[in-house]
């Protein structure tokens, strides 16, 4: 479905034109566009600064089973960031 959305950006067409030339049901096209657009954002890298501690280790363990362990140059900066994200 991302080349159909791309295709349709790329076309100057409507998207419902461009759904009708296609034969997808709109309501899909835009259910797609939507959730591969949140995905996208979702993605995205962080910058991390670089406060270390050296020789140092780490563990965060969750709730639901994830842990990440650190072992060496750990930064309190980068555990928080990551934490974030999970």
């Amino acid at each position: 479905m991302r080349l159909h959305i791309e295709s349709c950006k790329a076309s100057g067409h409507t998207v419902i034109g461009y759904c009708h030339q296609h034969g997808l049901a709109p309501s899909k096209f835009y259910y797609w566009q939507k959730r591969l657009q949140d995905a996208d954002v979702s993605s995205g890298f962080l910058q991390i600064p670089d406060h270390t501690t050296h020789n140092a280790t780490a563990s965060i363990h969750f709730p639901n089973g994830v842990s990440i362990s650190f072992a060496g140059n750990v930064s309190i900066d980068v555990l928080k960031e990551l934490a974030c994200c999970i």
